[in-house]
């Protein structure tokens, strides 16, 4: 009996990616295919409409029963996410449903806890197989579950390094790799604008800690000298009790040492 993590493993290679969400049904599905073989036989096999819907469909019901089937071996949780493949060069599951376009099973690995960003025995990333084979939607889930741009490989390359490798060779990934380069750049500017108002934020809230304690320090001020004037007047017209010290008094410190502990 194999591994469940073979089982997920073996779901996740080969197929054909899907770059829109699996929502249909495997009823629905092949019901579709049903009717569109009833067309083509009416056609006596001259009806190319039906002979696109036949070969699409069948597509989306491939695609379908892998998530399904990974979707029941996660449900009985019996896998182990750190788990690698001994054939392939360590690959985990997560860079082979990268590698083949299966963004919906990448949606739900991270989900149950695959590493966004696990290294193969080549130091590459899931994000750098999506980006390596042309898989838009792949590419866009790992950068929305937290996948790292800028990490390199053993050879040097970042996933945006094997994009532009595909579009200087002008290879049949061209197109989509264009696309994946402008994501990045829409990504990174994004992530750009977000730490800047982090950071503008962050520093507000220091300035105005600052300005609280500087606040705090006068008003503290204040009242030591009132004090101090208290004590003068205390010890020219009365006595008080021997070891008792004047101002301690933490039941009327005015809310100075509860500030400070915040701090």
């Amino acid at each position: 009996m194999s591994h469940p993590n073979e089982n997920i493993f073996s779901c996740c290679v080969g197929g054909y990616k899907s770059e829109r969400p699996l929502v249909l049904s495997i009823k629905i599905i092949k019901s579709k295919i049903q009717k569109a073989e009833t067309e083509l036989k009416e056609a006596d096999g001259d009806d190319d409409d039906a002979k696109i819907e036949i070969k699409k469909y069948k597509r989306i019901l491939d695609s379908t029963q892998r998530l399904n089937e990974i979707k029941k071996l996660l449900y009985r949780g019996e896998y182990d996410v750190n788990w690698r493949s001994k054939e392939f060069p360590n690959h985990s599951a997560l860079h082979q449903a990268a590698k083949f376009g299966h963004s919906d099973i990448i949606h739900h690995l991270l989900r149950a806890g695959w590493d966004v960003n696990r290294r193969n025995e080549y130091k590459q990333t899931p994000l750098m197989m999506a980006a390596l084979f042309g898989n838009i939607r792949c590419t866009k889930v790992l950068l929305n579950m937290g996948a790292k741009m800028f990490i390199k490989d053993k050879t040097g390359f970042t996933a945006m390094g094997y994009c532009e490798k595909n579009i200087k060779q002008k290879n049949k990934k061209e197109k989509s790799c264009t696309k994946i380069m402008s994501i990045f750049h829409d990504y990174y500017e994004k992530r750009k604008e977000a730490l800047e108002e982090f950071k503008e934020e962050e520093e507000n809230i220091a300035s105005a800690q600052k300005d609280a304690r500087q606040d705090q320090e006068v008003d503290f001020d204040d009242n030591s000298n009132d004090d101090d004037d208290e004590l003068e007047i205390e010890e020219e017209g009365s006595e008080y009790d021997e070891g008792e010290e004047m101002g301690d008094n933490d039941d009327d410190d005015d809310g100075y040492q509860s500030f400070f502990n915040t701090y």
